[in-house]
């Protein structure tokens, strides 16, 4: 082999020894020494030039696939697995970028009624369905970017330069798609819709106690109306109204209705809840698939 050649093959082993230093035993690094490679036959230094390229190429390869499961884990800390929503570190990393924007801001601040009475009575299966089914109708009356699970429970819709009608029609239109849903899902009523709702509260910059406020002060007069909401009497017309029961008496009201119907027991999943009603015939909810849940976010015409 021309020595030129040589060379210039051993200045490869070796940069391929340096960049590996940290991953190859000391002794092994002694056996590719200058003077060990400059006395390899032509067929050895192919082989030990052919190790180090595999070696090198390997090494690229697994800082690739660690840097995708990096970022694999950074959008998993934005995106809510269970409902395809943003998290709160999104709606936080949102906010943040959009601090400088002018223009109005308003928040839909919502909430569950009736999960714990579902966990509690049914399972908690039916619970976290509950809250797909929120995260569903949430997806598919806003834009992508505008929705997020920010707890439990707890969802935000955030909008900019919406009228105030408008927003207001948004709310409700995603109470409305979350009963729907709700109802095609629990298709035989083991859950009356009386135990089971969505309760809002908006709040906006273009309010004038609100004018020019944080994401965080209308977060919170969103949530404070979200709560009226919540608690306000029902209105059964005529003047007349219904108080609103607690939590606490919704729970032990499902698990009365529970009983009437033979439901004594809490579940661990759909399958365990329909082999015990199945001879009853009264309850089977229909599970909420997998695929279901992966709906394209829908670029609606209700913001413009």
């Amino acid at each position: 082999m021309d020595k030129t050649l040589q060379e210039a093959i051993i200045l490869q082993i070796l940069t391929a020894v340096a960049s590996l230093r940290n991953d190859l035993p000391a002794d092994d690094l002694a056996n590719y020494s200058r003077t060990k490679l400059m006395e390899m036959s032509d067929e050895d230094l192919a082989i030990a030039l052919s190790r180090f390229s595999d070696e090198t190429l390997a090494k690229g390869q697994l800082a690739e696939m660690q840097s995708q499961e990096a970022q694999k884990e950074k959008e998993g800390l934005l995106v809510d697995r269970d409902t395809g929503l943003g998290t709160k570190d999104a709606c936080a990393r949102m906010i943040s970028e959009r601090a400088s924007l002018a223009g109005d801001w308003s928040v839909i601040f919502m909430d569950l009624n009736g999960l714990k009475a579902v966990n509690d009575n049914i399972g908690e299966f039916a619970g976290d369905d509950l809250i797909k089914v929120a995260g569903k109708a949430i997806r598919g009356s806003t834009r992508e970017g505008e929705g997020f699970r920010i707890g439990g429970d707890d969802f935000v819709v955030v909008l900019q330069d919406c009228p105030s009608e408008v927003v207001k029609s948004k709310a409700i239109d995603i109470t409305n798609a979350f009963m729907a849903m709700w109802n095609n899902y629990n298709n035989t009523n083991a859950v009356p819709n009386e135990f089971v709702g969505m309760s809002y509260g908006i709040a906006t910059t273009k309010d004038k106690e609100l004018e020019g406020a944080t994401f965080e002060t209308l977060k919170a007069a969103a949530f404070a109306s979200m709560k009226e909401h919540k608690t306000a009497p029902i209105d059964l017309g005529n003047g007349q109204y219904k108080k609103k029961p607690t939590r606490d008496e919704t729970v032990a009201a499902l698990k009365a209705h529970m009983q009437v119907n033979g439901i004594t027991a809490v579940f661990k999943s759909p399958e365990e809840f329909q082999a015990h009603v199945k001879t009853s015939g009264r309850f089977t909810p229909t599970p909420i698939q997998t695929e279901e849940m992966k709906v394209s976010q829908q670029d609606t015409s209700k913001t413009d």
